[in-house]
């Protein structure tokens, strides 16, 4: 997750565009990742997915 949060801070256009990081994210926030969950709630928002 934090390597995620990490790329998007390099490369957001990148992090938000490409459809496998799209999916990793949807993937990842419907599994729930606990105290980061509103971190993945965000950047699957910020990547276009519904909330």
């Amino acid at each position: 997750m934090s390597t995620l949060l990490e790329a998007e801070r390099e490369a957001p256009e990148e992090t938000h565009c490409r459809p496998r990081t799209k999916r990793l994210v949807e993937d990842l926030r419907l599994l729930g990742v606990g105290s980061a969950e509103g971190r993945l709630r965000g950047l699957a928002a910020r990547c276009g997915l519904p909330a």
